[in-house]
């Protein structure tokens, strides 16, 4: 027994004393149902999934898929379910280069274990956060948190105290680094070789090589080892190059090992360098460069180890999705267990070359597994479902991220609901399908963007539904969703389509009172118009318009402009109210606006002119002999109301002398496709009795879209003349366009 404990301990120096820098690490290990119950039957906020997940994350963070392990740290925490203390680890540990980001991840776990204990931040999880401090340059992160491990938290280890070191060198408190020198020496662990090869795993994950190289210099490490950690820090930060370099220096310097076929010991140094340089090519998408690495491997005959594999599957699945299903298929069956990245990386491989049946295959033998696909492989696969026009898979895509509770990126689920709101084929219940995915999403506490309500917000425009369209602008806002400023133009454009000034009104007083709209003249512009049109008779209502274009003139964020005149006087036409629409142009358009009169402000104004009572013909012809002087060109309109005011020879003659003969007074019908699917005809048809066409012979206004009874001779709202041609007319280019 003397002679035993001696030994026990020399050996113990030894391998202390000796730092072999870790190869990459090993296949995960299978989870079996006993751990999962150990953890479900624990808490109830441990479930069986958020050990699954936990476990994902860390292998993420080891294979260098950060950003894929901090969306499933999201994912946990969205559908209440509390990480591991592992879990939590790892993000800290993966954030080497970030010291903010990491900070952030420990004060989380540190708040959520008042909850629970069990979450308690180690001394592990404190170290990490200083090592990333160290890393980033940022001593005051590192020394804010020395001091709360010595005041509340656990007590420094030998990785703390190198770490707060190493950061604070890159601060200005020379007290502070000669006190961590002090306290290292009289605990004599100033030379600890398990805390230094900790610090050159974090500084390896930084990315950042010049720093690693002249701490390894520091602490002599030289030879294959400090090739194999540069070669892991430039795969680490993408740099294809370096990595390269580095890699043909190891096959080098194992030259006469390689051509023996005696590798021995450096198999295992080997197999991780091929891993670490077909990760930096796959990261620079070099494709190529990776699967000629590869195929090296292969030459050599180093061990095929689960990271090698991984990163070749990574490569094959850019080039050729069948090829990596092959190679899929062997990881499978020469490991007991595969993780997330294996199945998430081979039905991403399938989604991005477009065989959508294949990738949905593997997404649902991968869940029946009891695991999920995170976000960005859901994204994959439903963008390309997307691209490929394959919106029944898409929708089966989303619905199943939606009901594993996968937080959806705003992307692909945009565009499966722009779809269901705009395919061609759109009807009344396309839109009640778009309206259950948007009211799925915010169910599941998906944080959705204003531009997502908007599409059905805009459908529902386009069918005349503006009590659904008002509905949405204030469901939005019981789920925290702001409305933006295009939100409420497009409620206001489906309440001047259905001519709706009630509903228009309303939604102007929350527009105005919504202190976090920044509110423009495209928006004031929809809501005076749509008022204009609900309110076709002023004689008998109140005109509304008319009050908040007052509103509008005193609003210094926006000015009126010459689509703002369109708009409030649209409902002047009908009893040719000359001074009210004097009035709005004197106050649009005068010496101290930037406003411009163009071909369609001048219409309007001749409009008026002509429905005056009588017809103020001198105005009308002085309005035309101007806007010609200003070199603006007259359009058939402007031709048709000459016509219809002062007849065809009077027409004629203003046209010959201001050189604009070649205007024709006749005007074609314009065929109009609704956004929100179908022919316009047939939605008229089906929503409201003031919009069928009733038979062959009923026509509709150019100016309001009402349609008229054969025996009208002028509009029954806006009052203007029956078109000559049968069917009805519109304008070549509308107001609209401007």
């Amino acid at each position: 027994m003397g002679v035993v404990g001696p030994l026990v301990g020399l050996l113990a120096i030894l391998i202390s004393s000796y730092v072999r820098l870790p190869p990459s690490p090993p296949p995960p290990r299978p989870i079996t149902q006993r751990i999962m119950n150990k953890y479900w039957d624990k808490a109830e906020h441990f479930r069986a999934d958020g050990y699954l997940i936990s476990h994902a994350i860390r292998q993420y963070v080891l294979r260098g898929e950060l950003e894929r392990a901090e969306n499933w740290m999201r994912h946990l925490l969205h559908v209440d379910t509390q990480p591991t203390a592992k879990a939590f680890m790892a993000v800290i540990e993966g954030n080497a280069g970030n010291s903010q980001k990491a900070l952030h991840w420990l004060e989380l776990m540190r708040n959520m274990s008042k909850e629970n204990p069990e979450l308690k931040p180690p001394v592990r999880a404190y170290a990490f956060a200083i090592a990333s401090a160290a890393c980033s340059g940022d001593a005051e992160v590192a020394f804010k948190l020395y001091e709360e491990m010595k005041e509340n938290g656990p007590s420094p280890d030998a990785f703390s105290y190198l770490a707060a070191l190493e950061a604070s060198k890159k601060g200005s408190d020379s007290r502070f680094t000669r006190h961590l020198s002090n306290e290292m020496k009289r605990l004599k662990i100033e030379n600890h070789r398990a805390a230094q090869k900790y610090l050159i795993w974090t500084m390896i994950r930084s990315g950042k090589p010049m720093l690693i190289r002249s701490f390894l210099e520091r602490i002599n490490i030289t030879g294959l080892d400090e090739l194999a950690a540069l070669l892991q820090t430039h795969a680490k930060s993408g740099d294809k190059g370096g990595a390269d370099t580095y890699m043909r220096s190891i096959l080098n310097m194992l030259h006469s090992k390689i051509e023996s076929k005696e590798l021995g010991e450096y198999g295992e140094l080997l197999s991780s360098a091929f891993a670490d340089v077909m990760y930096a090519s796959w990261r620079s998408r070099d494709v190529t460069g990776a699967l000629a690495w590869y195929n090296k491997s292969l030459e050599i005959g180093v061990e095929q180890t689960y990271d090698l594999r991984l990163n070749a599957l990574r490569a094959l699945g850019e080039e050729d999705a069948y090829k990596a299903y092959r190679l899929f298929n062997t990881m499978v069956k020469d490991f007991n267990y595969t993780d997330h990245a294996v199945y998430s990386t081979m039905i991403e491989a399938f989604a991005r070359h477009k065989k959508l049946q294949d990738a949905h295959r593997i997404a649902i033998r991968f869940r029946k597994m009891g695991h999920k696909p995170d976000p960005i492989t859901y994204a994959t696969c439903i963008l390309n479902c997307v691209e490929t026009g394959d919106f029944e898979n898409a929708e089966s895509f989303l619905d199943m991220q939606l009901r594993d509770r996968v937080i959806p990126l705003m992307d692909n689920y945009g565009e499966v609901i722009r779809h269901v709101a705009f395919s061609k084929e759109a009807t009344k219940n396309r839109i009640k399908l778009a309206e259950n995915w948007l009211r799925r999403l915010l169910h599941n506490g998906v944080k959705v963007a204003p531009n997502i309500v908007n599409y059905v917000i805009d459908a529902h425009g386009e069918l005349f539904q503006s009590t659904r369209a008002r509905h949405w602008l204030v469901h939005m806002r019981k789920f925290g969703v702001q409305p933006s400023a295009e939100s409420y133009r497009l409620v206001f454009v489906a309440c001047s389509n259905s001519m709706d000034s009630d509903s228009a009104a309303k939604t102007f007083e929350e527009l105005l009172q919504d202190q976090n709209v920044e509110i423009d003249e495209r928006t004031y512009n929809a809501g005076i118009e749509a008022l204009a049109r609900g309110i076709p008779d002023i004689a008998l209502r109140r005109n509304k318009a008319a009050d908040y274009f007052e509103i509008m003139l005193k609003d210094p964020r926006v000015t009126p402009n010459a689509k703002t005149f369109l708009a409030v006087t649209r409902n002047l036409i009908a009893n040719g109210w000359v001074k009210e629409m004097e009035y709005f142009r004197d106050k649009i358009f005068n010496a101290r606006s930037f406003a411009e009169m163009n071909v369609h402000v001048y219409n309007r104004i001749m409009m008026v002119y002509a429905r005056a009572y009588p017809p103020m013909t001198k105005k009308l012809v002085a309005a035309f002999r101007e806007m010609c002087k200003k070199g603006i060109k007259p359009i058939p309109l402007t031709a048709k109301i000459l016509d219809d005011t002062l007849g065809w020879q009077a027409r004629q003659s203003l046209l010959l002398q201001t050189s604009n003969n070649d205007v024709q007074a006749t005007i074609a019908p314009r065929e109009y496709r609704s956004r929100a699917g179908g022919d316009r005809r047939k939605l008229l048809e089906m929503y409201g009795d003031r919009f069928t066409l009733r038979s062959g012979d009923d026509w509709r206004c150019a100016q309001c879209t009402n349609v008229n009874t054969p025996r009208m001779t002028h509009c029954s709202v806006c009052d203007i003349p029956k078109p000559r041609t049968r069917g009805g007319y519109e304008i070549e280019q509308s107001e609209d366009d401007i």
